[in-house]
């Protein structure tokens, strides 16, 4: 809706935004453990195929002047110990509700997970509340401690902290199952296939087969982890490091 002076449009630029402003902070800003974008890649992405991240903000921008969780809320935040704002932090970015993406981190397995927190916190803290989350979640086996974290000094624009997750879980397979469906319902009816097949040079009907079946294998590839199977193919080899 575009009503009133914020809009659904409106939140979802301005949640858009303070991702990428999450992401970027380490560029633009000093920090106690500021992360390179190019470690996101390298230790986020186990095998070159399963590259698809969840991002989930803590607190969660739902409006001009609010948010959404404990972790950031203005006033309130500024008055709680600093030890608690961390470990709500913690728990709404690994919470259903504040994922970008419509699935649930609680029922996959993380193969890696990068925590980017901005604000007036400590080390201490994050390892605090680190240890008090890790025994909640689900992790691959070969990589229990698969967790990057960075620290940037800059508050985020209009909260005294926040965090950003970008977790690489075996639960995206769900959306990737649900995006199949959607899509088999328009491909069966061929319906909006002339756009493609008539109308541009050399389409064919058989690249939408292709990219169902490289779908299905893709999520078919996640559960594979979740069920604590190495997964299989030529595709599937460990990146290495090219420094």
């Amino acid at each position: 809706g575009g009503g009133g002076d914020v809009g659904g449009f409106d939140s979802m630029n301005r949640i858009a935004a303070r991702l990428l402003t999450h992401l970027t902070s380490s560029m633009r800003f000093p920090g106690e453990l500021n992360v390179d974008l190019n470690e996101i890649t390298t230790n986020l992405v186990p095998f070159p195929r399963l590259h698809y991240l969840m991002p989930a903000l803590a607190p969660l921008d739902l409006g001009g002047d609010g948010a959404r969780g404990g972790g950031g809320g203005g006033v309130d935040s500024r008055q709680r110990p600093r030890a608690a704002v961390v470990r709500q932090l913690f728990m709404d970015a690994f919470s259903r509700s504040h994922q970008l993406i419509r699935a649930d981190p609680r029922t996959g397995s993380y193969l890696a997970c990068a925590l980017l927190l901005r604000g007036d916190l400590s080390v201490s803290d994050v390892n605090n509340a680190m240890a008090k989350i890790q025994p909640t979640i689900n992790n691959v086996h070969w990589n229990d401690d698969g967790f990057k974290v960075g620290l940037c000094g800059a508050p985020p624009l209009g909260s005294p902290h926040g965090l950003l997750c970008l977790a690489n879980n075996s639960c995206i397979a769900t959306t990737f199952d649900s995006m199949h469906d959607r899509f088999m319902r328009l491909y069966s009816r061929r319906a909006m296939l002339h756009h493609y097949t008539q109308y541009t040079d050399g389409g064919s009907a058989a690249i939408f087969d292709e990219a169902s079946e490289s779908l299905v294998s893709l999520a078919d590839s996640y559960r594979q982890m979740q069920r604590g199977a190495a997964p299989s193919g030529p595709e599937m080899e460990r990146l290495v490091p090219m420094f």
